[in-house]
Parts: C-alpha cells; structure tokens; sequence
C-alpha cells in the first residue's frame, strides 16, 4: 500500500513538472539561449532629441527593408528613449524584432535584434543588424546635418525649399 501511494505521488509529481513544462516550455528556450540575438551601439550627435532619433530608427527599420523584420512599434517610451517592435519583451514570437535603448550620457544608441523561426529555425540576425545600423548611421547623420543647417544659417529653411 505505501509503495503504490509513493508510486502515484512520483506520477502524480511527473505529470505535473511535464505539463509545466510543457506550458512554458517556450518562454524557458528563449531564455536558455535558442532565439539569435545580435547586439550593437552606435554613437550619436546629442543634438538630436529622443523624439527625433526614434524618429529616425523608425524610418530606417522601413528603409532597410529585411525580410521577417516586424516593424510595427510595440512599445515606445520617448522620455526613457526606447524603442522596441514585434513584441519584443514576449517569448515564442516567430521573426525578428527589435530593441533601441538610447543613452544620452553615453552619446550612444544601444541595438538588440533578435529572430528566430517556426520551431527556433535560425534567423540572419547578424545580417540584418548590420543593415539595419547602416541605415540608421545613414539617417542620422542626414538629420544632423539639416539640423546643423537649420541652426546656422539664417536663410537656410530658403535654401532647403529651393532645392527641391
């Protein structure tokens, strides 16, 4: 009689660490280290305000147009300066999504871009990050240059107009 109540207790323990498991199963891959991830920095000109560079990641993640990107913002908080698109916080979201974390301090905007298929099928995040910094790069030194423009030349709005 004990042993068959020891033998449902272990059962009855297997059931319940498989389903849990099971259940998160996802979520704990991820953290284990399943899910492509590739980081970045990019210095910045302090010029621009946080608006403006988000602005500018914005326009970029559409410019540089990858495949399995999601580019739709999920979350955005201005004042902390961050960025991320396609759930990125979220577990067990197929593609890639992205993370831009802005420090002022450091003059430094902080990438993380992280992708993975249907059952984990590896992603060319390396690849993509490297685009999707190139563009930004590109951008930002676009807006600092109007920028610089726009505040040392007096008729420079004029100008900008003119050549269009």
């Amino acid at each position: 009689m004990i042993k068959n109540r020891m033998t449902f207790l272990s059962i009855t323990q297997s059931l319940l660490f498989v389903t849990v498991l099971w259940l998160s199963g996802c979520a704990i891959l991820e953290k284990v280290v399943l899910v492509p991830e590739a980081n970045s920095e990019i210095s910045f000109d302090t010029v621009l305000i946080n608006m403006e560079v988000l602005n500018i990641v914005t326009l970029a993640l559409k410019d540089a147009n990858i495949t399995n990107l999601h580019t739709e913002i999920t979350y955005l908080d201005v004042s902390e300066g961050t960025l991320e698109t396609g759930y990125f916080r979220e577990s067990n979201i197929a593609d890639m999504r992205l993370h831009v974390q802005i420090e002022r301090d450091n003059k430094l905007i902080a990438i993380v871009l992280k992708g993975a298929g249907p059952y984990y099928i590896k992603l060319p995040v390396e690849e993509s990050l490297r685009q999707v910094k190139e563009t930004i790069i590109c951008r930002l030194a676009e807006a600092v240059k109007a920028k610089n423009i726009l505040h040392s030349t007096p008729n420079a709005e004029s100008r900008c107009i003119s050549h269009r």
